[in-house]
C-alpha cells in the first residue's frame, strides 16, 4: 500500500498518496542522462532549455549527470505556464521570454517536469523552432499520456504516470510543495 499524507494547501487539508519514491526518480534521471549523453556524444555542444518554474529540480539533477558526459553543456530557462493557481491546465500556455542564448544551428534539448495536455510543450517547441536550432529534442520527467490533447514529440521520458494531480519534485499545488523529493498524487 502506498504511503498517504495530508497536505495543508492554504488552510485546506488534502489527502495525497506517494506515487514515486525519490530513489526511483534519482535512478531514472541517471538513466535518462546516459541516453541523452549518448545521443550527443561527439557533438560540439548541447543547450538544455528548461520550462520554469517546476523544472528546476529536474533540470539541475539532469544537467549534473549529463554535464560531465557531453562537450560544452549550456543551461537556460524560459518561463512557460498554463496552470496559474489552478489544478487543471488552461490549455492556453504562455511563453513570456525567449532564451538569452543564441540557439541558431545548435543542438537543443527542451526540458520540462511534466507533460499532460501537451499544449505547453507545443507552444515552447513552436517558439524554439523559429530560432532554427540544428536539432530540437524533448526530455520530460513525468508524462500523463491519458491527459494528452495535443500530440508532441517526447524523446526522453522518465515516468508515465496516471492522470492525477501531482505535486513534488518541482511540481506545485497552488504554488506550494515544489520542494518535496517524492512525487505525490491527490487521492
Amino acid at each position: 500500500m502506498n504511503q498517504q499524507k495530508m497536505f495543508d494547501i492554504w488552510g485546506q487539508k488534502i489527502l495525497y498518496e506517494k506515487l514515486i519514491r525519490r530513489q526511483q526518480i534519482k535512478r531514472r534521471i541517471g538513466e535518462m542522462a546516459i541516453q541523452i549523453a549518448g545521443d550527443n556524444c561527439g557533438n560540439n555542444g548541447l543547450i538544455m532549455i528548461g520550462a520554469l518554474n517546476g523544472v528546476m529540480p529536474f533540470l539541475v539533477n539532469l544537467s549534473r549527470k549529463v554535464g560531465p558526459m557531453v562537450k560544452n553543456l549550456q543551461i537556460e530557462t524560459v518561463p512557460i505556464s498554463s496552470y496559474g493557481l489552478g489544478t487543471v491546465s488552461s490549455g492556453e500556455p504562455v511563453m513570456t521570454l525567449d532564451p538569452s542564448i543564441d540557439i541558431t544551428g545548435k543542438r537543443v534539448l527542451f526540458v520540462d517536469d511534466l507533460v499532460d495536455s501537451g499544449h505547453s510543450i507545443r507552444v515552447a517547441l513552436e517558439n524554439l523552432k523559429k530560432k532554427k536550432p540544428a536539432s530540437l529534442k524533448v526530455a520530460v520527467l513525468f508524462s500523463k499520456p491519458d491527459a494528452r490533447k495535443v500530440q508532441v514529440p517526447l524523446d526522453y521520458v522518465g515516468f508515465e504516470i496516471p492522470n492525477k494531480y501531482v505535486t513534488g519534485v518541482g511540481l506545485d499545488d497552488a504554488k506550494l510543495y515544489r520542494w518535496l523529493l517524492d512525487l505525490w498524487a491527490r487521492k
